[in-house]
């Protein structure tokens, strides 16, 4: 199973190290599925973290530059706008809910504490190789938070190399279970799919009704 899906994406695209940098790209997959799939193809379990970590961690710099720009145009246009707002409101909510555990953990309001723990949150939630905690969320989380570029850059990338560890260390002592592996993950990232679609229409409904229940507050203060 796992030399056929590793083969699958061979034939695709042609080249083991880009086949690797390309899954790890991937939202949802990311290095916890690149990573079993280069052990699969026989590279060597350090090209195989470097390549993913590479991969993934692609997608950090570019969505802090780019997820408020392209949030904001796609709120402008009908066919998205529904879908920008339910995925800003998404993910409000959970830079939110992260804001708030980083502010308790620190006991203080200072900002120099407060910034301090947003990061380690942020590091934290990337470096546990966990469903829905890579590269993808966390640097959505980080935007929303308002982190400043660099610090949340370098926080990302602290968290996701973490992460990699973790996951080469587990196909090294899975190795002889590598089939098990890949089609667990690959269940998992059906359902996570399915979850996330359900997630972001859950989010776009309470975006809508979040702008029905301000509406009528507007229009009294004016």
């Amino acid at each position: 199973m796992a030399e056929a899906v590793a083969q699958f994406f061979r034939d695709i695209i042609g080249n083991d190290s880009l086949t690797i940098i390309l899954i790890a790209f991937l939202p949802i997959v990311e290095l916890r599925g690149a990573i079993p799939i280069g052990f699969t193809m026989g590279v060597k379990p350090i090209f195989t973290l470097l390549l993913a970590f590479v991969g993934s961690g692609l997608a950090a710099p570019i969505l802090l530059w780019l997820l408020k720009p392209v949030l904001t145009w796609m709120m402008k246009i009908r066919w998205f706008k529904a879908l920008a707002k339910g995925l800003d409101h998404m993910f409000t909510t959970k830079a939110k809910q992260l804001e708030q555990r980083a502010l308790l953990k620190g006991k203080s309001t200072r900002k120099d504490n407060a910034l301090l723990m947003k990061l380690l949150g942020i590091f934290a939630f990337v470096a546990i190789p966990l469903p829905f905690t890579g590269v993808w969320t966390g640097t959505a989380i980080a935007v929303f938070l308002g982190l400043p570029f660099w610090r949340a850059l370098l926080v990302l990338l602290g968290g996701n190399l973490c992460a990699g560890i973790i996951m080469t260390l587990l196909m090294l002592f899975l190795a002889d279970y590598i089939d098990y592996v890949i089609i667990a993950f690959g269940v998992i990232v059906f359902v996570l799919v399915v979850i996330c679609i359900i997630k972001v229409i859950k989010h776009v409904k309470l975006a809508k009704f979040d702008e029905q229940d301000t509406a009528p507050q507007q229009g009294k203060a004016e």
